[in-house]
């Protein structure tokens, strides 16, 4: 299910000196639904890098400055919203969808001291979102294996290129 809470970094103040937290706010605010060509992604992390001084500033800059009472805009990690990613385990033996962010297993179990392939059998086309493997191969050991992780961000489609 999509989040329904927007969580915007508004800049409250220019900062004098060093950036404080009282120069910003955090609000929450009701999700966007996505119109027609648009998607929806989830951001893990916002990154507020230095170049976003200049941004903060109302000083001529090459880039614009953030009016107060504005978001902050920067690189983000997005995860899956909405669609599915198909997961493979062992080139097919067992597959997965996984429609959330979170955990996942496959159905059935494999024999300890087995190698493991986890792969990518089919990516999100609802929005169209690009899914990666890290982790995705090993041997079983005498547990359960934890520390896979796929990670989905948005296709970004300009003038019909990816």
């Amino acid at each position: 299910m999509p989040p329904t809470t927007n969580r915007r970094v508004l800049l409250r103040s220019r900062p004098v000196g060093e950036p404080k937290p009282s120069d910003f706010e955090i609000v929450d605010v009701p999700a966007p639904a996505p119109g027609d060509g648009e998607v929806l992604c989830r951001t893990i992390y916002l990154s507020l890098d230095p170049y976003m001084r200049g941004r903060m500033s109302d000083r001529k800059s090459y880039t614009p400055s953030v009016e107060i009472g504005q978001p902050m805009v920067g690189g983000t990690v997005s995860g899956l919203v909405g669609g599915s990613v198909t997961l493979s385990l062992n080139s097919g033996a067992q597959t997965q969808v996984v429609s959330a962010d979170g955990a996942f297993a496959f159905a059935d179990a494999i024999d300890s001291g087995s190698g493991y392939a986890v792969t990518i059998a089919a990516q999100p086309t609802d929005p169209v979102q690009s899914c990666s493997i890290t982790n995705g191969n090993g041997t079983l050991g005498a547990g359960d294996v934890s520390d896979i992780v796929v990670t989905c961000v948005e296709s970004i489609f300009i003038d019909g290129f990816e």
